[in-house]
């Protein structure tokens, strides 16, 4: 078993394995030095028709696994089948199927021919969670990689690069400030948090003014799902009286109004989801929520139409444009968002 800078030293020295696994809580990095491999070994030309991935959580036969295997490269020297989320290298995943499925690939990892390289990456859901047997028995004839999250100065300059990616600027003292406001140094959840900042601001710079909106950590997901809930009730008084709380309490009337935007933007992926006949926990993993927020979700989904969803988003967004282009009130202006929310 070798950590994340071993694997890139070999990388570099031009020493690629025939099968790894990636195991972890960062996928983001997992992704990211999958494609560092992907690069070494495909052309970019004909990458498309040499690489072929499963996703390991519907994966319930071994046979396409073992065919993309089998299957000569296209033009190419090499080929590379990933199966991402392999949730059956758990050893918390012990049903008949997924047994079935670990016990084929094990045998078969030996007989692996030269032109494919086989990955896997299983994300793990916390820190205390331990790499258990099943990767433990395939370490003997793979290479498994572990992904521990990164931290400091590397953890910033790439987050700053995040940025960069987006045509954003971001000086040290913003960014220092953004990276505090993490609750965790997932790189895949701090890259929606950056999509996140770079949705809400106008400006070509994000400043400090910008991470203290939108991280105002005492505004908790709680409070806004009690306020939508208001608002799906129905009942504007009650729902004006809880943002009065709210901002009486200091809390910023922007990030609130902001965070609503979010919630009503999931109302819509969740209700469309629904009708689409989407589980709970498909859902949630798209959505990248907690199972327990979904739910609440889905229900408070079914006391609204698309409509009326799609009509309240428009309505943050006319507020958000009225608040940071004109003189207008931001507490009477998500007043009134409240208002013809609820009588929509």
């Amino acid at each position: 078993m070798i950590d994340i800078l071993d694997f890139k030293s070999s990388i570099k020295k031009k020493e690629i394995n025939n099968s790894y696994i990636f195991v972890g809580q960062d996928e983001y990095t997992m992704k990211e030095n999958i494609k560092i491999i992907m690069n070494k070994c495909l052309d970019k030309e004909f990458k498309d028709l040499n690489y072929i991935k499963f996703d390991g959580g519907d994966l319930e036969e071994f046979d396409p696994v073992y065919n993309a295997c089998e299957t000569m490269p296209f033009m190419s020297e090499k080929k590379i089948v990933l199966v991402y989320r392999a949730n059956f290298l758990s050893d918390n995943k012990s049903d008949s199927k997924t047994t079935k499925l670990y016990n084929s690939i094990n045998k078969y990892i030996d007989k692996l021919p030269s032109h494919c390289v086989f990955i896997m990456y299983l994300v793990m859901n916390n820190k205390r969670d331990k790499i258990g047997s099943k990767i433990k028995k395939l370490d003997k004839k793979c290479t498994v990689v572990k992904v521990d999250n990164i931290k400091g100065a590397k953890l910033e300059q790439k987050i700053q690069k995040m940025f960069s990616s987006r045509g954003r600027n971001i000086e040290r003292v913003p960014l220092k400030s953004f990276v505090h406001n993490m609750k965790d140094n997932n790189l895949n959840i701090i890259e929606n948090e950056v999509e996140k900042i770079c949705s809400y601001t106008l400006e070509k710079d994000i400043e400090k003014k910008h991470i203290n909106i939108m991280y105002d950590n005492s505004v908790n997901d709680d409070d806004i799902f009690d306020l939508i809930n208001l608002i799906s009730e129905k009942k504007a008084k009650d729902a004006v009286g809880l943002l009065n709380q709210l901002t009486f309490k200091g809390q910023k009337i922007t990030h609130i109004l902001a965070m609503m935007e979010k919630q009503f933007r999931n109302l819509y992926l969740v209700k469309v989801g629904v009708e689409s006949r989407k589980t709970k926990e498909q859902l949630a993993h798209e959505l990248r929520i907690h199972p327990y927020g979904c739910s609440i979700l889905i229900r408070q989904s079914k006391k609204f139409t698309l409509r009326q969803i799609e009509r309240a988003m428009n309505l943050c967004l006319e507020a958000d444009r009225k608040i940071k282009t004109t003189t207008a009130n931001p507490n009477t202006e998500v007043e009134i968002l409240i208002i013809n929310s609820t009588y929509s």
